[in-house]
């Protein structure tokens, strides 16, 4: 049963009081004022106002700050029965005629918390506030890793009694203005989730703010460091508890896992790129020393690309050039999230090699099998069939498909319409994919690794100086398409900047069912050169962070 009641923390603000309970009252809701041990004058105005309504007051033995006398007022709420607290400033900020909207939200969904979202009037609110909380709202952001909070400051907002009794019952939360903040990340971290609502917020009703902008802000700003760490330490601690992560990468997430990717997203909508990177430094570094398996494997493939003649690496690698690698790969997760984000994807800057392949397809309307690796940025193809409005989808497992379009589902909010999902290759399959390109669309795969239950279908070839497995499956999709095949890849050069090359490969593959793997070989080996060719002249490009070469 829901049944909610207001508090109203106060602490000499009693001027506005009398108007705001007015308001409430025509409501039918129950009221509690907490008075945080006013002065003299507050006081008598509060008998005064509990003598004539029906509002219940609780009076503390002595100023504990916002954050205390809240509490105070959600365990006298939870002491009678009450399911949920509406708090309300009483310095008359908050607009009591938003009750309708918060009651409706508590109505539809019980065990949120509901957040008012300021509409502020930007001649009267004071530009260090709104500073502040943008601020405070990118930290919640980071803490929580998930942008549902849209204001940790906002007072005015109902709390689920039963879950935050839980939380402040067992953990010591600030008493002050860092309650505000502290209460909604930890209820976020308890899996409660939030509805937002939008309000204005009023700041010319001459009432003295208790906001200190010196030590208010200190405190806050520690909170956000504990709390920082506190969520650090239980990822780390959830992360160890796991079991021993497995050793391919068909049996792991991809290294841009969720919780790398949001952090990402995150800062990247509130900062510039470069600036992002920096941000992420720490974080980063963490992924680096924890995975042992991942931070071998690049040192691994260095070493085996800086053995070739043609390298660009001109000393043997070791820690700080495998720490490089780890910051190129998180420049590329930058960039595939900035390629999903519309005010952004226009920042980027490509310069074309062999583009005359693709205008070629566009102007005979045909279609082609366009073959990468897990090398540079195969997201930047979007930005090319964007500006060249070519009918592209990427070829993707449907597991793994699955995987990256839960991770970027919180970017764009739709499904990724630009891959195309397989289970197997069988005969529905190729009538579809063949259908597809004679209609004049291409598509984009990925030719390096084996996928999950195809471990069996591969062929062993020689790159970078040892054997290793490559799929068989791209090459029987070209064979069963009999369309060109280009060898793609996207490199980073700057900030922001690609090289897209085109390579043609083959005009058409042919595959015979009686010398099968032989044919496949004899395709595979010049995908294999050109990928060898690529590794060596941008050796930080590569993003297989395991044992490419385990038997």
């Amino acid at each position: 049963m829901i049944k909610p009641i207001v508090i109203i923390p106060t602490y000499n603000h009693h001027k506005q009081l009398s108007s705001i309970i007015e308001k409430i009252q025509f409501y039918k809701l129950d009221i509690v004022i907490v008075d945080d041990c006013s002065n003299v004058e507050t006081k008598a105005a509060l008998v005064k106002i509990r003598e004539n309504t029906d509002v219940h007051l609780m009076t503390l033995k002595s100023n504990g700050g916002k954050g205390a006398a809240v509490k105070a007022g959600i365990r006298y709420a939870h002491s009678k029965g009450y399911s949920h607290c509406i708090q309300i400033d009483a310095d008359g900020q908050h607009n009591p005629q938003d009750l309708p909207k918060i009651l409706d939200l508590v109505n539809q969904y019980p065990q949120r918390l509901i957040l008012g979202k300021p509409v502020f009037n930007l001649n009267s609110a004071p530009k260090a506030r709104i500073w502040g909380r943008k601020v405070t709202n990118f930290w919640i952001a980071v803490e929580t890793m998930s942008l549902d909070i849209k204001d940790g400051l906002c007072g005015y907002r109902c709390y689920p009694v039963s879950a935050t009794m839980r939380i402040i019952d067992k953990v010591k939360t600030g008493n002050r203005m860092d309650f505000d903040p502290e209460i909604l990340v930890r209820l976020r971290w308890q899996g409660i989730k939030v509805k937002s609502f939008d309000t204005c917020v009023t700041y010319d009703n001459h009432e003295p703010s208790h906001f200190n902008i010196f030590f208010d802000n200190v405190r806050i700003s520690f909170l956000f460091m504990k709390l920082f760490w506190i969520g650090l330490a239980g990822f780390i601690w959830k992360k160890a508890g796991k079991k021993k992560r497995a050793h391919t990468w068909s049996e792991k997430k991809e290294r841009g896992n969720s919780f790398f990717i949001n952090l990402t997203f995150l800062i990247y909508r509130l900062f510039k790129k470069r600036l992002t990177q920096l941000v992420l430094q720490p974080v980063l570094l963490y992924f680096f020393i924890t995975d042992k398996n991942g931070r071998n494997g690049s040192i691994n493939y260095l070493n085996r690309v800086y053995k070739k003649s043609s390298s660009k690496l001109s000393f043997r690698p070791g820690l700080l050039e495998s720490f490089i690698h780890y910051n190129s790969f998180a420049s590329s997760v930058l960039d595939k999230i900035g390629i999903r984000i519309p005010e952004k994807n226009n920042e980027f800057k490509i310069e074309y090699y062999g583009y005359e392949l693709v205008n070629s397809l566009i102007e005979n309307k045909r279609g082609a099998l366009f073959i990468g690796a897990h090398f540079g940025n195969f997201d930047v193809i979007r930005l090319l069939a964007k500006e060249a409005s070519m009918q592209l989808k990427v070829l993707m497992y449907r597991k793994h498909a699955q995987m990256i379009n839960d991770l970027f589902s919180s970017i764009n909010n739709e499904k990724n319409d630009e891959i195309l999902e397989i289970e197997s290759i069988n005969a529905a399959t190729a009538g579809m994919l063949v259908d597809y390109i004679d209609n004049g669309g291409s598509l984009g795969i990925l030719g390096d690794r084996v996928s999950p239950g195809s471990e069996n279908k591969v062929i062993r070839f020689p790159f970078l100086g040892k054997e290793a497995k490559f799929p068989q499956g791209p090459w029987i999709i070209a064979g069963i398409l009999k369309c060109p095949v280009i060898f793609f890849y996207a490199v980073s050069t700057g900030l922001q900047k690609y090289e897209i090359h085109f390579e043609k490969l083959f005009e058409s593959v042919q595959i015979s069912s009686r010398d099968r793997d032989a044919d496949i070989k004899k395709y595979m080996e010049e995908y294999v050169k050109r990928l060898e060719k690529a590794c060596c002249f941008f050796p930080y490009e590569w993003y297989n962070f395991y044992n490419f070469w385990q038997e």
